[in-house]
């Protein structure tokens, strides 16, 4: 299963389910408000500190702290994953925003440091995948409605991905045999291929050995066009972007490297110049974070900085103003703030629509697109780890965003993924934690 990019013809791997977000569709409307204060970033140095790139006075009349639901509106199930079908509630959906926001709890097999959705099985229905710090990386098999079996765990590469902190978890067809494959990455940039074998299972390889450097994420799409899906590895000191070129069967050319920024810590994959050769979002722990044009022929360009001070992870990319271009949405751990770029087409974003209030105390980390209240509009949701706290920001279809509303969770939001799970048209959240396991959110929510 593959995710196609909006505004274009671009179809990408598995990974990127959870950057754009499946059935993210606002309804059109018109952009040209939005328009009018777009800063052309192709006149922004490369190397150019963050505060060149302008950012528009704050959003009006939005209050200073969000309204906090704290669980009121959610319907939480236990799933223990102790019994073969570890079942959330079935049944149909709640249809429209006057539902209830359902949470079913997946108990972790291992500790969970990323989370992805992807079809590995190739049913048709969505599942859970997470990559374990502990070297390993578990599978829970959907049913496309709102019950996940059991956690299936394997092995990577022995000892080797053990050793050296597995971080990242990507999916694609990587070896070209029609399935999903997974791939993993280390902190110390051993990237570990789980290559699907005759039955359900996998067969594990290693592409690459420990690296000089960390690594903190690992992305998957056919960059040069040639029919095989290639690896894309942010590198953190070296402040590039390592990507293994796929030569098809689940081999690849040597690694080579593309520009990257202050400590590059995660990626997105989008078409932000729409000529069907994904770009790469890449997202700088050091600020400035950029955009990597693609040429089609295994050359990139950077062209300009972003405003954000800090990130943990890449920007949330879907269409928040219905022109049919990807838009940004990042969330500024040193700035503490949550910052909205929209696209035109042509590779350029604007300055921020706006640098949307939030409580003091706040502390963004990962983002997700979708429309998660039903209303045809596309969302953007933040996790808090610190304050285990899910923050919704409904949008207003013209790139703008409504004062948050807080869900409170056990769990810590160190990772969401975004897609319809159950088919009924609204997008649901997979979120994680390190020590309490999965929460799956199904919409309308919060």
């Amino acid at each position: 299963m593959v995710a196609r990019a909006p505004g274009s013809g671009l179809w990408i791997g598995l990974c990127c389910v959870t950057m754009f977000g499946l059935g993210a569709c606002a309804t059109k409307q018109s952009p040209d408000a939005a328009r009018d204060v777009a800063a052309d970033l192709d006149d922004t140095p490369i190397d150019a500190p963050p505060s060149d790139v302008p950012i528009d006075a704050p959003l009006p009349d939005v209050p200073d702290a969000p309204v906090d639901l704290r669980d009121a509106t959610a319907e939480r199930t236990e799933a223990s994953g102790d019994a073969p079908d570890a079942a959330g509630p079935d049944g149909p959906a709640p249809d429209g925003p006057g539902g209830k926001c359902t949470i079913v709890h997946l108990a972790p097999v291992q500790e969970p440091v990323d989370t992805i959705l992807a079809d590995v099985d190739g049913d048709g229905h969505l599942d859970i995948v997470t990559a374990e710090q502990i070297g390993s990386i578990s599978v829970y098999r959907g049913d496309g409605h709102r019950s996940f079996a059991a956690g299936e765990n394997y092995a990577t590469t022995s000892s080797i991905m053990a050793s050296h902190y597995l971080n990242s978890v990507a999916a694609g067809d990587v070896d070209g045999d029609g399935k999903v494959d997974l791939v993993g990455n280390t902190i110390y940039g051993v990237v570990g291929l789980l290559l699907t074998g005759s039955g359900s299972g996998f067969v594990a390889t290693q592409l690459a050995a420990a690296q000089s450097d960390t690594s903190n994420h690992v992305a998957v799409a056919d960059l040069d066009g040639d029919g095989h899906l290639d690896i894309a590895q942010p590198t953190y000191s070296h402040g590039n972007v390592g990507i293994w070129w796929g030569t098809g069967g689940g081999a690849f050319l040597p690694r080579v490297t593309a520009p990257g920024c202050t400590y590059p810590i995660h990626l997105t994959v989008i078409d932000a110049n729409e000529d069907r050769h994904p770009d790469l979002v890449v997202g700088c722990y050091g600020g400035s974070s950029r955009v990597l044009i693609n040429d089609g022929s295994r050359g990139f360009s950077a062209t300009g900085t972003f405003a954000a001070g800090g990130i943990y992870r890449a920007p949330a990319a879907g269409d928040l103003n219905g022109d049919g271009h990807v838009d940004l949405a990042f969330a500024d751990f040193f700035f503490k703030e949550v910052q909205v770029y929209l696209g035109d087409g042509t590779g350029k974003f604007s300055a921020p629509t706006g640098l949307l209030q939030k409580p003091p105390a706040m502390s963004p980390y990962a983002t997700a697109m979708g429309d998660f209240d039903g209303d045809g509009r596309v969302d953007v949701v933040v996790g808090d780890p610190s304050l285990k706290q899910l923050y919704f920001y409904s949008g207003t279809g013209d790139g703008h965003l409504q004062s948050p509303k807080v869900l409170s969770l056990p769990m810590a939001g160190n990772n969401v993924a975004a897609a319809d799970i159950d088919g009924d048209g609204i997008d649901d959240l997979v979120s994680d934690d390190w020590d309490s396991g999965i929460d799956v959110l199904f919409g309308p929510c919060p």
